[in-house]
Protein backbone atom coordinates (compact mmCIF):
# COMPACT_ATOMS: atom_id res chain seq x y z
CA UNK A 1 0.00 0.00 0.00
CA UNK A 2 2.58 2.66 0.80
CA UNK A 3 4.89 1.86 -2.17
CA UNK A 4 1.11 2.94 -4.69
CA UNK A 5 0.59 5.93 -1.90
CA UNK A 6 3.19 8.61 -3.46
CA UNK A 7 3.11 7.75 -7.18
CA UNK A 8 0.51 11.10 -7.62
CA UNK A 9 2.87 13.14 -5.11
CA UNK A 10 6.02 12.01 -6.93
CA UNK A 11 5.35 13.10 -10.23
CA UNK A 12 3.53 16.62 -9.23
CA UNK A 13 6.44 17.72 -7.07
CA UNK A 14 9.09 16.39 -9.71
CA UNK A 15 7.19 18.87 -12.43
CA UNK A 16 7.11 21.66 -10.04
CA UNK A 17 3.89 23.17 -12.36
CA UNK A 18 0.55 23.09 -12.06
CA UNK A 19 -1.81 19.92 -14.04
CA UNK A 20 -4.45 22.09 -15.26
CA UNK A 21 -7.54 19.90 -15.93
CA UNK A 22 -11.72 20.16 -15.37
CA UNK A 23 -12.98 19.40 -11.78
CA UNK A 24 -16.77 18.45 -11.88
CA UNK A 25 -19.09 17.75 -8.57
CA UNK A 26 -22.06 15.76 -9.00
CA UNK A 27 -23.55 17.45 -5.85
CA UNK A 28 -22.87 20.43 -3.53
CA UNK A 29 -19.83 19.52 -1.51
CA UNK A 30 -17.87 20.76 1.15
CA UNK A 31 -13.99 20.60 1.31
CA UNK A 32 -11.98 21.51 4.90
CA UNK A 33 -10.13 24.24 4.50
CA UNK A 34 -7.03 25.98 6.64
CA UNK A 35 -7.78 28.69 8.94
CA UNK A 36 -4.05 30.67 8.91
CA UNK A 37 -4.75 31.33 12.81
CA UNK A 38 -6.03 28.21 14.20
CA UNK A 39 -5.28 25.80 11.14
CA UNK A 40 -7.38 23.53 9.84
CA UNK A 41 -11.36 23.49 10.59
CA UNK A 42 -12.47 26.43 7.95
CA UNK A 43 -15.03 25.44 4.95
CA UNK A 44 -14.92 25.48 1.45
CA UNK A 45 -18.16 24.86 -0.44
CA UNK A 46 -17.71 24.08 -4.20
CA UNK A 47 -21.29 23.58 -5.64
CA UNK A 48 -22.43 21.24 -8.07
CA UNK A 49 -21.41 21.98 -11.33
CA UNK A 50 -18.10 21.78 -13.48
CA UNK A 51 -14.90 24.18 -13.04
CA UNK A 52 -11.38 25.08 -14.32
CA UNK A 53 -8.73 23.53 -11.99
CA UNK A 54 -5.58 22.12 -11.53
CA UNK A 55 -3.32 20.32 -9.14
CA UNK A 56 0.22 20.14 -7.52
CA UNK A 57 2.08 19.34 -4.90
CA UNK A 58 2.39 22.36 -2.69
CA UNK A 59 5.47 20.38 -0.60
CA UNK A 60 6.17 16.63 -0.12
CA UNK A 61 3.28 16.30 2.06
CA UNK A 62 0.57 18.13 0.61
CA UNK A 63 -1.51 17.91 -2.61
CA UNK A 64 -3.44 21.10 -3.45
CA UNK A 65 -6.17 21.24 -5.63
CA UNK A 66 -7.34 24.74 -6.94
CA UNK A 67 -10.88 24.78 -8.39
CA UNK A 68 -12.06 28.36 -10.31
CA UNK A 69 -15.52 29.20 -9.60
CA UNK A 70 -17.68 31.41 -12.38
CA UNK A 71 -16.86 35.46 -11.63
CA UNK A 72 -13.97 34.27 -8.93
CA UNK A 73 -10.87 36.39 -8.66
CA UNK A 74 -8.94 33.89 -6.86
CA UNK A 75 -9.28 30.30 -6.84
CA UNK A 76 -10.63 27.78 -4.27
CA UNK A 77 -7.63 26.05 -2.21
CA UNK A 78 -8.24 22.30 -1.39
CA UNK A 79 -5.31 20.61 0.43
CA UNK A 80 -4.97 16.57 1.00
CA UNK A 81 -2.51 15.32 3.29
CA UNK A 82 0.48 12.48 1.94
CA UNK A 83 0.77 10.60 4.97
CA UNK A 84 4.67 10.59 6.21
CA UNK A 85 7.22 7.73 6.26
CA UNK A 86 6.18 6.39 2.29
CA UNK A 87 8.69 6.42 -0.55
CA UNK A 88 8.25 7.84 -3.92
CA UNK A 89 7.61 5.81 -7.01
CA UNK A 90 8.49 8.39 -10.52
CA UNK A 91 5.56 7.84 -12.86
CA UNK A 92 2.88 5.42 -13.22
CA UNK A 93 0.60 4.19 -10.14
CA UNK A 94 -2.39 4.84 -7.45
CA UNK A 95 -2.98 6.94 -4.75
CA UNK A 96 -5.67 6.17 -1.93
CA UNK A 97 -6.58 7.81 0.63
CA UNK A 98 -9.05 8.03 3.81
CA UNK A 99 -10.55 11.22 4.49
CA UNK A 100 -9.10 10.55 8.28
CA UNK A 101 -5.58 10.08 6.37
CA UNK A 102 -6.55 13.29 3.74
CA UNK A 103 -7.41 15.52 6.24
CA UNK A 104 -10.83 16.15 4.69
CA UNK A 105 -14.18 15.45 4.41
CA UNK A 106 -13.70 12.48 1.51
CA UNK A 107 -12.14 9.88 0.53
CA UNK A 108 -9.33 10.17 -2.16
CA UNK A 109 -8.72 7.88 -5.26
CA UNK A 110 -6.11 8.50 -8.11
CA UNK A 111 -4.70 7.22 -10.80
CA UNK A 112 -1.47 8.27 -12.80
CA UNK A 113 -1.21 6.75 -16.27
CA UNK A 114 2.26 7.63 -18.07
CA UNK A 115 3.14 7.05 -21.82
CA UNK A 116 6.69 7.48 -23.17
CA UNK A 117 6.82 8.02 -26.66
CA UNK A 118 9.67 8.82 -29.48
CA UNK A 119 9.40 10.48 -32.65
CA UNK A 120 11.41 8.93 -36.17
CA UNK A 121 14.37 10.15 -36.54
CA UNK A 122 14.58 13.65 -38.16
CA UNK A 123 17.60 15.59 -40.27
CA UNK A 124 18.57 19.04 -40.85
CA UNK A 125 20.63 21.78 -40.95
CA UNK A 126 20.66 24.50 -37.54
CA UNK A 127 22.61 27.29 -36.90
CA UNK A 128 25.52 26.91 -34.68
CA UNK A 129 28.33 29.15 -32.65
CA UNK A 130 32.22 28.31 -32.36
CA UNK A 131 35.16 30.06 -30.46
CA UNK A 132 38.55 31.27 -32.11
CA UNK A 133 41.79 33.27 -30.27
CA UNK A 134 43.66 35.79 -31.31
CA UNK A 135 47.07 37.34 -29.52
CA UNK A 136 45.74 41.51 -29.42
CA UNK A 137 48.59 43.67 -27.66
CA UNK A 138 47.98 46.93 -27.28
CA UNK A 139 50.01 49.71 -25.78
CA UNK A 140 49.04 50.83 -22.61
CA UNK A 141 50.60 54.46 -21.22
CA UNK A 142 50.85 55.31 -17.30
CA UNK A 143 52.39 58.31 -15.27
CA UNK A 144 54.95 57.03 -13.62
CA UNK A 145 57.26 59.34 -11.36
CA UNK A 146 56.25 62.30 -13.08
CA UNK A 147 57.17 60.51 -16.62
CA UNK A 148 54.71 59.23 -19.13
CA UNK A 149 55.71 55.57 -19.47
CA UNK A 150 54.47 53.36 -22.09
CA UNK A 151 54.13 49.79 -22.51
CA UNK A 152 52.48 46.93 -24.62
CA UNK A 153 50.22 44.68 -22.85
CA UNK A 154 49.12 41.55 -24.48
CA UNK A 155 46.02 39.24 -23.96
CA UNK A 156 44.33 36.21 -25.82
CA UNK A 157 40.57 37.94 -27.46
CA UNK A 158 37.89 35.77 -27.81
CA UNK A 159 36.01 35.86 -31.43
CA UNK A 160 32.57 34.28 -31.85
CA UNK A 161 32.06 32.77 -34.82
CA UNK A 162 28.82 32.23 -36.39
CA UNK A 163 27.70 29.48 -38.78
CA UNK A 164 25.26 25.97 -39.66
CA UNK A 165 25.84 22.54 -38.95
CA UNK A 166 24.36 19.46 -40.20
CA UNK A 167 22.21 17.65 -37.22
CA UNK A 168 20.14 14.55 -36.69
CA UNK A 169 17.70 14.00 -33.99
CA UNK A 170 14.72 12.88 -32.38
CA UNK A 171 11.79 13.91 -29.76
CA UNK A 172 11.67 12.22 -26.69
CA UNK A 173 7.48 12.69 -25.73
CA UNK A 174 5.78 11.57 -21.79
CA UNK A 175 2.38 11.75 -21.89
CA UNK A 176 0.44 11.68 -18.46
CA UNK A 177 -3.00 11.76 -17.69
CA UNK A 178 -4.39 12.33 -14.30
CA UNK A 179 -7.17 10.52 -12.34
CA UNK A 180 -8.58 11.87 -9.18
CA UNK A 181 -12.01 10.69 -7.83
CA UNK A 182 -13.70 12.31 -4.74
CA UNK A 183 -15.84 9.36 -2.36
CA UNK A 184 -18.28 9.48 0.03
CA UNK A 185 -16.12 8.01 3.30
CA UNK A 186 -16.24 4.23 3.45
CA UNK A 187 -17.79 3.92 0.30
CA UNK A 188 -16.94 3.58 -3.06
CA UNK A 189 -19.63 6.66 -4.76
CA UNK A 190 -17.77 9.50 -6.67
CA UNK A 191 -19.43 13.14 -5.90
CA UNK A 192 -16.33 14.36 -7.35
CA UNK A 193 -13.40 14.05 -10.18
CA UNK A 194 -10.48 15.83 -11.53
CA UNK A 195 -9.33 14.94 -14.93
CA UNK A 196 -6.14 16.81 -16.37
CA UNK A 197 -3.15 15.67 -18.41
CA UNK A 198 1.01 17.31 -19.08
CA UNK A 199 2.66 16.36 -22.05
CA UNK A 200 6.86 16.71 -21.90
CA UNK A 201 8.90 16.82 -24.91
CA UNK A 202 12.62 16.85 -25.10
CA UNK A 203 14.82 17.08 -28.37
CA UNK A 204 17.23 14.46 -28.15
CA UNK A 205 20.56 14.98 -31.15
CA UNK A 206 22.08 11.77 -32.17
CA UNK A 207 24.32 13.61 -34.28
CA UNK A 208 25.87 17.15 -34.81
CA UNK A 209 28.09 17.51 -37.36
CA UNK A 210 31.02 20.49 -37.42
CA UNK A 211 29.83 23.99 -36.78
CA UNK A 212 31.20 25.83 -40.23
Amino acid sequence: MKKALLTISALLFVSCSPISGIFKASEDLSFKGIKYVTGWGSEVPVKMGEYKSSIIMENKKTLLLKITKTGQTNPSEIRFKIPKNTTLPEYNGELKLTAKEAKQNYDLFAQVDTEFRSSSQMHGTESCTWESYRRVCREICRIENGRNICRDECFNETITHHGSQDVEYHYNYTDREFNINILTPGTEEVVGNFTGNDHDSDKVYDYQGRCY
